[in-house]
């Protein structure tokens, strides 16, 4: 959904700029995509959201109803964002421009040490471009989107570095989010405690249905507003597996246990004392390690019982496994 969607008058921008339209179906308009030569409708804005979205093979842009109005007018976000605030109230959120991001991922391949971090943690050549990550000043860069595919983000991560040196954010953009954010259209998502940690698990899920990510402001850190998103679906929790991760694990269980279809915590098969801080890209990268197997064997969890408010069955909980919640 876009950012400012919802509070811009789409049908009286379309004609303040003199944009042709036609009715589409109860909740679209139907218009002519300002992205190819057009010259029939072939794309088409949601009345609600804003969202744009073109139908022609070979095109297939989509974005915010922003970014349609300044294709439209041949101007840039930032322009078109002034124009629509003098009729429109919202705030709008800082964009990290897309140059920015390639800039620091052309540098990575060069950057052989942040290459064999990365690598040596499960995170793939291929999934380094598709992430985008890159480097910056001994930094891994981590480009962050939010929900309308926009950067607003730059995680810095030093691989190695104690506490708060490990991850930088961009000044003023420290925003809790869910990383990354498209991994939510997923009816199964395993929570992990980092970033680094999905991309790992993206690369070994995602072809079997089960979506990855992690929240951007590390384990125990928790917004409230992120709570609905995982509504109805099966969530499979997996944090590091020290004394923090454990209390991590257990506090988001519990919290996506109101809201969610099914909650487990996967309990990863480490040597503690090899691993004292082990984590899933630990795991992942053990000769024979199966983590889609470990998922599956991953009992529901039960919140305890002094936290759980809503619960007025008879019937006591049942412990089953996630692949039969699952099914």
């Amino acid at each position: 959904m876009s950012e400012h969607g919802s509070k811009i008058a789409v049908l009286a921008e379309l004609e303040r700029c003199g944009w042709a339209w036609e009715y589409g179906s109860e909740t679209s308009y139907k218009v002519r995509c300002p992205f190819h030569d057009d010259q029939s409708p072939s794309g088409s804005v949601d009345i609600e959201t804003g969202d744009f979205r073109c139908f022609t093979a070979g095109c297939g842009a989509s974005g915010d109803f922003v970014q349609f109005l300044a294709r439209v007018l041949k101007t840039n976000r930032a322009t078109m964002i002034a124009e629509l605030s003098t009729r429109y109230d919202f705030d709008e959120e800082k964009i990290v421009e897309g140059d920015q991001v390639e800039r620091h991922h052309s540098r990575i391949w060069s950057a052989a040490p942040m290459l064999a971090e990365l690598r040596k943690r499960g995170v793939s050549d291929e999934s380094i471009r598709r992430w985008r990550l890159g480097e910056e000043k001994g930094r891994i860069t981590i480009p962050v989107k939010n929900a309308s595919g926009l950067y607003v983000n730059v995680r810095k991560y030093r691989p190695g570095a104690p506490g708060r040196e490990k991850m930088k954010n961009m000044r003023g953009r420290g925003q809790n989010r869910l990383y990354p954010i498209e991994q939510m259209s997923h009816d199964v998502v395993l929570l992990c405690g980092g970033e680094v940690k999905a991309l790992a698990g993206i690369e070994r899920l995602e072809a079997h249905g089960i979506g990855c990510v992690s929240t951007t402001a590390g384990e125990g850190n928790w917004d409230p507003k992120m709570t609905e998103q995982f509504r109805d679906k099966v969530v499979l929790v997996c944090m590091d597996v020290d004394a923090e991760g454990r209390a991590a694990a257990l506090q988001v269980a519990t919290i996506l246990s109101r809201v969610a279809r099914s909650v487990g915590i996967v309990d990863l098969p480490l040597d503690v004392d090899k691993h004292p801080h082990g984590d899933l890209n630990d795991y992942v990268v053990i000769p024979g390690a199966d983590l889609l197997a470990l998922l599956r064997d991953v009992e529901e969890f039960e919140p305890p019982t002094s936290l759980v408010t809503d619960y007025d069955s008879d019937e006591p909980p049942r412990r089953v496994s996630l692949a039969a919640a699952c099914s």
